[in-house]
C-alpha cells in the first residue's frame, strides 16, 4: 500500500514538474548509450539500430558516424567523451574504438579482457577506467593499449568514475560494494558496503566527493579518501541513472529512469529544483524518458533520453 502511494505521489509530482524548453531528435528508435561534453555542446550516442554518432547539439547537426566494422552498425552499450572534447570512445562487447572527435578519424582499436559494462575517460582522453562483466576493473592506456593497473570486484562492475587528475578511481559493483582506488598503485583506498547491487557511482572533479546509489537504497555522498559519509538522501524508490556535480561541488544534478531531473544541495541533500523529460511517443520504446546522460552548464540543464532525444531545461 505504501509503495503504491509513493508511486502515485511520484506521478503527480512529475505532472507538475517543468518540461524542456526545447528538444531535438538524435536517433529514430532510441539510445543504448550516450555522453555529453563538459560544456554540453556535443553529444556522443550509441543508437539502437544505426551505430554511434557525434552531434553538435547547439546546431542540431550530426558531425560523424562511427562503427566498429565496415558495412554494418555496431551496438554501443557504453560511450564516453573526454572533458576537453578531443577524444570519443565507443565500446561493443570487448572491443574499444578510440576516435578523434575533432576530425572524426579513427585513433585506435583495442580489446578488453571481458565484456565492457562501464567506462570513464581521463580529461585528455589518454586513459580510461573500464568496468567489466567478470568483475575486472582496468585502468587502461588508450594510446598504447596497455593495462596500467588491474583491480577486481567479485561481480559485475556496473559503474565507474575518474577524478579530473586521473589519480582516483571509483567503481560500483553487483557485489554490493563501491570502492575508491589509488590508480597510481592499483590499491584500494576505501570500501563502502551496502545491502544491494550498486548501479550508479560518480566522482566530483576534485576527487573529494563520491556519489553512490544502490538498488532500493538511498543516495550516499561520501569522502572517497576517508570513507566517511557526508550526506544521505532518502530516495530508495528512484533509480538514478546519470549524475553531474556542479563546478563548485555544492550542487548535484540527477537524472532518473522515470525521466525526472533534480537539482539538490550537496550539504543538505535538499531538492532545489526539478524537471520532467518529455516522451517522444506515448507507447513503445520511443516512450521511454530514462535519462542516459545529464550535464549542467551555461545556466541550463541538458539531458539525453532513452527515446533518442536531447532535451534542454532552464537551469
Amino acid at each position: 500500500m505504501r509503495l503504491t502511494l509513493l508511486i502515485v505521489i511520484s506521478v503527480l509530482l512529475a505532472a507538475c514538474s517543468p518540461g524542456p524548453q526545447n528538444e531535438f531528435q538524435l536517433a529514430q528508435k532510441g539510445l543504448l548509450s550516450g555522453a555529453l561534453s563538459e560544456d554540453s555542446s556535443y553529444a556522443l550516442i550509441g543508437s539502437i539500430h544505426h551505430g554511434g554518432s557525434l552531434w553538435d547539439i547547439e546546431r542540431n547537426e550530426r558531425l560523424y558516424s562511427w562503427n566498429h566494422q565496415s558495412g554494418g552498425f555496431s551496438s554501443f552499450r557504453t560511450v564516453a567523451l573526454s572533458a576537453d572534447g578531443q577524444v570519443a570512445v565507443t565500446t561493443e562487447e570487448k572491443s574499444i574504438g578510440v576516435w578523434n572527435a575533432t576530425t572524426g578519424e579513427s585513433k585506435a582499436f583495442w580489446e578488453a579482457a571481458d565484456r565492457i559494462l562501464a567506462i570513464a575517460l581521463s580529461p585528455d582522453g589518454d586513459k580510461a577506467l573500464i568496468g567489466m562483466r567478470d568483475g575486472t576493473l582496468d585502468y587502461f592506456n588508450l594510446r598504447t593499449g596497455q593495462v596500467i593497473q588491474r583491480m577486481f570486484h567479485k561481480a559485475e562492475v556496473r559503474s565507474v568514475a575518474l577524478s579530473a587528475d586521473g589519480k582516483v578511481g571509483l567503481s560500483g559493483s553487483d557485489d554490493f560494494t563501491a570502492i575508491s582506488w589509488n590508480l597510481g598503485t592499483g590499491k584500494e583506498i576505501q570500501r563502502l558496503s551496502l545491502n544491494n547491487q550498486i548501479k550508479t557511482v560518480a566522482l566530483s572533479s576534485s576527487g573529494n566527493l563520491a556519489f553512490t546509489s544502490a538498488q532500493r537504497e538511498g543516495i550516499l555522498l561520501w569522502d572517497p579518501m576517508e570513507g566517511s559519509v557526508k550526506t544521505t538522501i532518502d530516495a530508495r524508490y528512484t533509480n538514478y541513472t546519470s549524475i553531474d556535480f556542479s563546478d563548485d561541488e555544492k550542487q548535484l544534478f540527477l537524472g532518473a529512469s522515470n525521466g525526472t531531473l533534480e537539482q539538490r544541495s550537496i550539504s543538505s541533500g535538499d531538492k532545489l529544483n526539478h524537471w520532467q523529460a518529455k516522451p517522444r511517443k506515448t507507447f513503445g520504446r520511443a516512450s521511454s524518458k530514462a535519462i542516459i546522460a545529464i550535464r549542467a552548464s551555461k545556466g541550463k540543464v541538458v539531458a539525453l533520453t532513452a527515446d533518442g532525444m536531447v532535451q534542454t531545461f532552464s537551469g
